[in-house]
Order: C-alpha cells, then structure tokens, then sequence
C-alpha cells in the first residue's frame, strides 16, 4: 500500500490512470496524503473483503498475499490458453485464469527474476496429467477432468485481462533463507518496459515482513528500508533508515516484488 501511495506521489500520469482504473487506490491516496492512515488501511482491507467480526474488530495483519496482493488483483489478473495434444483429452482446449502472479523458486540456485518472469509470460508445455499439480501454474488454474492424460498440454503467452497493468506486483514462493536473489532495475513484460520499485521481505524468524522502496528525491536518491519495529540508529529505533542500494535483511527471504512500468 505505501509503495503505491509514493509511486502515485512520484508520477502525476500514472496517478491519474491509476485513479481511474481502481477507485480503491484513489481513494486510499487520498487518505494518506492526509495522514488518516487507520482509513486507508481499513479501504484496502475492504476491497480484499476483510471486515470487522461481531465484536467489531478486524484483523489488520492477515498474510501477506491475500491482504496485499489480492486488492491489486483487478490491476494485474491474467489468462493463457493450452491446448493438449491428445485427441481424446476430456479438455482439449482449456482457459487458465491467474488472479495475480505467483512465481516459484522452488529448486533454483540464485533465482533470477529476469528468467522467472520470462517463464511466467510463457508457460511452454507440460504433461497434461501434471497440471492439477504443477507450481509453476498460478492460483485459479482450472481442473484437467482427465488425470492420466498421456498428451502433452502447450501454453500460450500470457495476456492481461484489464490491458497492461501501470504497477505489477507479484509473490514470490519457495525460496530458501539466505538464497541469493537476482532483482533486475528493468524488465520487460510482455512488450512494457517496468522498473523496480519495492521489494518485500519475510523474517522466518520472527514471522515478520520488512520493504524496502526506491525513492527519487534531490536529497538523497536510492533505496531506503522500512521496518515497522524499528531500526536501531544512534540508540534509538528508526523505521525508515536509508541504505543506498537495496538491503537483503539477513533470515529473510524475498516475499513480493514491486514493478512500476516506464513512461
């Protein structure tokens, strides 16, 4: 939420097209722009369906996906299509939806964004008995009725299903502590140049989430890092401390990851 509010602050474009795209952003801008941050806070939890219970208390730190990246799901939802090549496949030709992307590092030494999201815009094929249980397929994917389907089941490249998203968020899953991470500045994504602008992180440890966003500022250009319980600078914590390239917190691993597309 606070990577999306600095971003709509930075790009006067990209602010109004994002306004008018999801009323929610808007509204939740606005809001911290005025510093009522309980309001904004509560505005986001609504889109994503978190209400107060009976006692009219809402739990405000549900995880990180389902209350973060599921209220972008109207900006970065998609769908690919594949095709089997077995004739007698019950699903010859089926939709696949993906509410918001998931990519998995599951297996990969210095995962690398670049090539991860190159797979992620083209799935390429697979069994078609290996779908229903695949990883590498987002949330939403549908059921191949056909679990012993011999073809083999071909993808084709990914489309937005609200045209090309302003911001692209997606989680990341399945990555070890300490595992090196390769976040490019610059991407390209299916023909939109997108440059990074946050990155989220998980301490394993403490079951707590650190970011780190990238501001633009005649001051003091670069990556600054934010974490809710404080940093310790000069014997007093600060949750904002500025670290010039972006910092990998140690016993923490890569949660989301923040693209804004280039004007």
């Amino acid at each position: 939420m606070t990577f999306i509010h600095l971003f709509m602050t930075m790009n006067e474009d990209h602010r109004e097209a994002l306004s008018e795209r999801c009323e929610m952003l808007a509204d939740v801008h606005q809001s911290l722009l005025l510093k009522k941050y309980g309001d904004a806070k509560m505005r986001w939890l609504a889109e994503v369906g978190v209400l107060p219970d009976e006692r009219g208390r809402v739990n405000a730190y549900g995880s990180e996906t389902r209350y973060g990246l599921k209220a972008l799901a109207s900006l970065v939802e998609s769908t690919t299509q594949s095709t089997c090549s077995n004739s007698s496949c019950a699903l010859p030709v089926a939709t696949h939806r993906c509410p918001f992307p998931v990519i998995t590092g599951v297996g990969r030494n210095n995962f690398d964004i670049r090539d991860s999201l190159r797979a992620w815009q083209h799935p390429g094929s697979m069994r078609c008995s290996d779908v229903d249980s695949s990883e590498d397929l987002p949330t939403g994917v549908i059921s191949i009725p056909s679990a012993h389907c011999p073809g083999e089941r071909t993808f084709q490249r990914r489309s937005f299903v609200n045209g090309m998203p302003l911001v692209f968020a997606f989680s990341v899953v399945g990555l070890q502590v300490g595992e090196a991470v390769s976040l490019d500045v610059e991407v390209d994504l299916l023909d939109q140049t997108f440059k990074l602008l946050g990155v989220t992180f998980h301490s394993t440890q403490r079951d707590h989430y650190t970011g780190s966003v990238r501001l633009a500022s005649p001051y003091r250009e670069g990556w600054w890092h934010y974490d809710g319980i404080g940093h310790r600078a000069q014997g007093r914590p600060e949750r904002m401390l500025w670290t010039g390239a972006l910092h990998h917190p140690p016993n923490a691993t890569v949660s989301t990851v923040l693209y804004a597309a280039v004007s």
